[in-house]
């Protein structure tokens, strides 16, 4: 996996784990997101005077807010989630789904050499079926 897979998995399961620590109650964990995706909406850059970097302060300062909000709102997502479904971070749902994630990533793994090893025997019977219809053509052993 990429660092970047990674992280964004630690994110979500983050995400999920913080609503199943705060339980129901999640109306504090609410104002603090709001109060976060404000701030992050609330950045501006400094415009000078040359017309195309106020172009690209622009978009820059646009990007941030897309992200930010997005990681914010995406956060409030899992943390409801794992409010409304604590039964996901039991610890034999995590391990039956360690499993399957393992038995998955095995299969997954095999799928290429055994598609190679039937390829093989295949291309094997036909060497061994040419073998013996080039010597009964030659009379070799008739």
């Amino acid at each position: 996996m990429r660092i970047t897979h990674i992280f964004v998995l630690v994110f979500i399961l983050s995400a999920v784990a913080l609503g199943v620590a705060w339980g129901e109650d999640t109306n504090h964990l609410n104002a603090v997101l709001d109060n976060a995706s404000l701030s992050l909406k609330n950045i501006t850059l400094e415009k000078g005077d040359n017309y195309y970097m106020d172009g690209a302060f622009t978009v820059i300062e646009e990007f941030v807010h897309f992200v930010g909000v997005g990681f914010v709102e995406f956060m409030r997502m899992g943390a409801t989630f794992g409010s409304e479904n604590p039964g996901y971070f039991e610890p034999d749902y995590l391990i039956n789904l360690a499993r399957l994630i393992v038995w998955l990533t095995i299969i997954s793994l095999l799928i290429k050499p055994v598609f190679y090893l039937i390829i093989f025997i295949i291309m094997a019977v036909i060497y061994i079926k040419d073998i013996i219809k080039s010597r009964r053509s030659q009379g070799v052993g008739a």
